[in-house]
């Protein structure tokens, strides 16, 4: 006991010396042992094609079996004995190491971590072993090669065409197949391999179609995927690809397939064209046609169609319907057409149907021009039987649109709107639609008609324009939708919350100023102008004896050379008034040729009126005594809405004649947006507007100008919004950082990385307690010492 005490220091010193060298000798020295044991040495036998293995220790039962494609080997290991996953399992068969192999002809799987990815460990895995190295294994690894097969890995290059709204796709050497199709969402490209080709999937290749690395693209654009890894997430090489390809990447890609129309002339510096540049749109010159012959293809022959045929004339250049023709004798007779603008002939008949005819002529006497085909002649209509005789009530040749529906957000993030009703109207059809689960849409329009498409109802506006569907013929590539404002090809629809509805609006002019229009956003392209005509007064004689101006205001595409009929919106139209006058009323001349009165209001030179369409109705301008009075807000001092108020009420009234100041009444804006009728009551007893509580909760907390139009004035009331906190989105949309297309596909690979081993990782315990035991020696000696002293 002397001597342990005399030497406790030396033994304490000597203890922490041996724990300092086992701390600091490699790991890999301690870890021989746990690898040698790690290691899983199978024994199989092929015979017949039944395979029989023999487990080793360490594994509580193995089976193996031929499938299609692969032998697939199931292990699971004793307890204790679980693998690593993503580690490099030391294991082998018939003496042949698996590892080297990994990736290429065997693939490791770990069933349990596709259901739980946060397991490290497991007890069962897969093996995929592929041919080559399965005829390895067979031979106990005597092939005489040590290297893996040569494989060629691809960078995948198409080319895709569009041809009667069907794609074709080019097929490098290396491809055993390529199929390339339109979907409900997106263009799918799908591409296997030839043997010994792969695609390295962590390479980052190229993946050029068109001309054009896609790869470079965000999965907004374009999904990749590799079928294979939905049996092998671990995998590496692949033989096969998806590629989905989404609406607005695809509109790069295409080539082939539906462009935009360019105006032929430019505008000024000012982006307006002078009148001049559209004057065709206003031509009144005739030419009577030749007589078209009409056939009916009988077994691949052309036979005389002798029953009278209905067909109708449209124009497109002034986008209406002209007439109807009824054929003669086998032909079409003294058909009349405006010089130089283009028609559609449709046939309207029970029995018969036909493509429509792209006809345009400057000549008396001649036949027509295809103008989609510069230069050839239309000498014949060709009919067909129809399979089935139609029911008369519509006759029209409709186009089936279908398009996709995006939520957009304040941050710019979309996702699919379900559930979203829109109306579509045009001079001649209404259509009413609501997107499905998917957020998608689809309705029958008919061709060359201008539908103007908004948002009925519910808690979403949408950037109205004028949808119309366009024959491409001349480009291979069927009938698309397009936006007759900018003749962009229609790929999806953007829907935004009601209270940003109208605050995209833009202002389009004419030519010399006189006229200004809002009420859409136009666009920037420079391919829609505003036109003003001032027509002679006998023209509307129903104000004969008054002071009047009759004007036509148009708007006019300018990449087609056509009038763009809108039949229905809310456009508020600004001319100047001449010198000295006073706007009495103003009207639209209906169908009938009545005058109906429309809301105005003049402040100075310039009145402003209200129209819910454009370029269908001339308008009359009537001038005469009307002065301009003067409005107040009676209760200005206690415009204030708080959330949960019923409503705002602004009470106006005149310094004089108030008793008209109701029927006096034009229309209202809020911070300088025309604020829609449905928002809001008016009541008489002077004027009482009250904004409705649904459209108050669509602005923002703080200040707002009401700017209240008159007739003959207007008057400003400044109101204030306080404790509006509520969302704006219907529940069944939801935010997301990017596009949620919905596609049901093969899901991602994960990525999984590899880690090094070093074993150091088995030694962490060890580690530990070599620390806590050198701390505690050290303390002993501290204690001993202080004793003694």
């Amino acid at each position: 006991m002397t001597y342990l005490r005399k030497n406790l220091t030396r033994v304490i010193v000597a203890l922490m010396t041996l724990m300092l060298v086992f701390t600091m000798m490699p790991a890999t020295m301690w870890t021989v042992a746990a690898e040698d044991k790690a290691r899983t040495e199978i024994k199989v036998t092929d015979a017949d094609g039944k395979i029989t293995c023999v487990a080793p220790s360490n594994v509580e039962e193995i089976t193996a079996k031929h499938e299609k494609k692969f032998v697939k080997v199931n292990i699971i290991f004793k307890p204790g004995s679980e693998v690593e996953v993503d580690g490099d399992t030391p294991i082998s068969i018939n003496g042949v190491e698996l590892n080297k192999y990994k990736d290429s002809l065997v693939y490791f799987s770990y069933p349990e971590s596709d259901f739980d990815p946060s397991i490290k460990k497991t007890a069962m895995l897969d093996l995929y072993i592929y041919p080559e190295a399965w005829e390895l294994i067979k031979k106990g690894g005597q092939s005489g090669e040590d290297t893996k097969p040569k494989e060629n890995n691809v960078s995948l290059s198409l080319d895709i065409t569009e041809t009667d709204g069907k794609l074709i796709s080019s097929k490098p050497d290396y491809a055993d197949k390529v199929d390339v199709k339109f979907q409900k969402k997106n263009v799918h490209v799908y591409v296997s391999l030839k043997k010994g080709n792969v695609f390295d999937i962590n390479a980052k290749k190229p993946i050029i179609i068109n001309g054009i690395d896609i790869s470079k693209y965000s999965e907004d654009d374009v999904y990749i995927s590799y079928p294979e890894t939905d049996f092998e997430p671990n995998l590496t090489k692949a033989t096969v690809m998806d590629i989905y390809i989404y609406p607005d990447l695809w509109k790069k890609l295409n080539k082939s397939g539906p462009k935009e129309d360019e105006p032929t002339v430019k505008p000024n510096e000012q982006g307006k064209y002078k009148p001049s540049d559209y004057a065709k749109v206003y031509e009144t010159e005739k030419v009577k046609l030749a007589d078209l012959p009409i056939y009916e293809k009988v077994n691949g022959k052309e036979v005389p169609v002798t029953k009278a045929v209905k067909f109708s004339v449209y124009n497109s250049t002034t986008q209406q319907h002209e007439t109807n023709a009824v054929s003669a004798d086998s032909k079409l007779k003294e058909l009349t057409l405006v010089k130089d603008n283009n028609y559609i002939i449709s046939i309207d008949d029970k029995e018969y149907d036909m493509d429509n005819a792209y006809i345009t002529s400057n000549k008396d006497g001649a036949l027509p021009q295809n103008y989609k085909i510069d230069g050839k002649t239309v000498d014949k209509l060709v009919l067909i039987k129809r399979t089935k005789p139609a029911d008369g009530t519509d006759n029209h040749k409709r186009v089936r649109v279908q398009l996709p529906v995006f939520y957009k957000d304040k941050q710019g993030s979309e996702v699919p709107a379900p559930n979203v009703k829109f109306k579509l109207t045009s001079p001649i059809d209404t259509v009413t639609v609501t997107s499905d689960e998917d957020g998608f849409i689809e309705c029958d329009l008919i061709e060359d008609n201008n539908y103007m498409i908004e948002v009925s109802g519910g808690t979403y506006a949408m950037d109205s324009f004028p949808l119309t569907v366009k024959d491409k013929s001349e480009w291979n590539s069927g009938k698309h939708p397009y936006d007759h404002l900018s003749c962009r090809n229609v790929l999806s629809l953007i829907v935004f919350d009601k209270a940003d509805d109208h605050k995209h609006d833009t202002v389009i002019s004419t030519y010399d100023d006189n006229v200004e229009l809002t009420g859409l956003n136009f666009g920037t392209e420079g391919k829609y102008a505003l036109n003003e005509r001032v027509l002679p007064n006998g023209s509307v004689k129903v104000f004969e004896g008054k002071d009047y101006e009759v004007v036509d205001i148009d708007t006019v595409n300018m990449a087609r050379v056509e009038i763009s009929k809108l039949a229905h919106g809310s456009f508020e139209v600004t001319r100047k008034v001449p010198a000295g006058k006073s706007v009495k009323q103003v009207y639209y001349i209906d169908e009938a040729g009545k005058p109906v009165k429309v809301k105005f209001s003049q402040d100075g030179d310039k009145v402003k009126f209200l129209m819910d369409t454009m370029s269908m109705y001339n308008n009359v301008i009537e001038y005469g005594s009307n002065e301009q009075a003067e409005y107040y807000v009676v209760n200005k001092d206690s415009l204030k809405w708080n959330s949960g108020d019923e409503a705002l009420e602004i009470v106006v009234k005149a310094k004089s004649s108030d008793e008209d100041t109701y029927d006096n009444f034009s229309h209202v804006t809020v911070d300088g947006v025309l604020v829609s009728a449905d928002n809001y009551t008016k009541t008489k007893g002077s004027l009482r507007l009250k904004f409705k509580s649904s459209y108050l909760k669509t602005l923002s907390n703080g200040s707002h100008t009401a700017k209240i139009y008159f007739q003959n004035g207007a008057v400003e009331a400044r109101f204030t919004v306080a404790g509006n906190n509520s969302q704006r989105n219907s529940g069944s949309i939801v935010s997301a950082s990017s596009k949620a297309k919905n596609l049901v596909i093969a899901k991602k690979a994960r990525v999984h990385r590899s880690i090094v081993k070093t074993g150091d990782s088995n030694m962490a315990i060890a580690y530990e307690a070599t620390l806590i035991m050198a701390i505690v020696a050290l303390a002993g000696i501290c204690y001993y010492r202080r004793k003694r002293v």
